[in-house]
This record gives structure tokens, sequence and C-alpha cells, in this order.
């Protein structure tokens, strides 16, 4: 392995970091690697949790600031790839639900009710069942 980076930089000469110890190039080494247990389902919702696990794992002195750049610029970068067309449509549904529910209208079918389900506590559910069974909403 060499004693330097290699990688290039963005003015197009080789980084002359060391390989363990490169702030501007992301590299998994086997010494260094963060250990998280595999995820099921890896989307847009867990990365605020990982995230968090990062800083406080950071702050607690348990990884390195590099270990922590490292993972915090690969949740950027998931971030930052094209969404799904369907993930864009339960967006989309969702945005569509809470326009309904803003203008004081309960869910209209089923589909906006499981998906209620999900997105509303029981408080806001128990609200638009009421102003289902009143005929009108607030």
């Amino acid at each position: 392995m060499s004693d330097l980076c290699n990688s290039p930089t963005a003015t197009g000469h080789t980084c002359g970091y060391p390989p363990n110890a490169c702030p501007l190039h992301i590299r998994v080494w086997p010494a260094t690697a963060l250990a998280e247990p595999p995820l099921e389902k890896f989307d847009r919702t867990t990365l605020k949790p990982i995230a968090e696990s990062v800083i406080t794992k950071l702050t607690g002195g348990v990884i390195t600031p590099l270990e922590a750049i490292r993972w915090l610029r690969a949740l950027r970068n998931f971030h930052d790839l094209p969404i799904s067309q369907e993930d864009e449509d339960q967006i989309l549904a969702e945005i569509e639900l809470r326009g309904v529910v803003m203008n004081g209208f309960p869910p209209r079918n089923d589909e906006e009710w499981a998906l209620a389900e999900k997105v509303f506590d029981a408080d806001a559910l128990h609200e638009f069942h009421r102003w289902e069974e009143t005929g009108h909403g607030w």
C-alpha cells in the first residue's frame, strides 16, 4: 500500500495525505471502519437516526473525527441521490392528504385513511373521525 492517498484532487493533482488520515477522500479502512448493525431497509427516513448515532459516538470519543466525516459524507451522498418514482408518489400522496385535512376535510378514501394512520397520531385520527361523523371539518 502506498504511503500517500494518491486520489485525484479538484485541482487535478494527487492527494498527499496519508491514506488512513485523508480528510478529502472517502475510504473505509479496515482498521478504522465504524461497525454498525446492518439495516433491514436503508432509506431517507433512516438518515437522521444514523447521523445522530455518528454524532453521539463522535462526542463520546468512540469514533474519530475522520470516521465521522466519512459516515456523514456517505449519508450526504446517499441523500443527494435522485428519489425513485415510488418514493416520489408516496411523498406527493402525503402532501395531498395534508392539504385535504388542512382545509378541514377528513381523508376521502381507504388509501388516504391508511396513509393517515401512518402519518398522524391518535389524537388527529380521532379528530378526523369526528369530522366524518359530523359531516364537516374544523
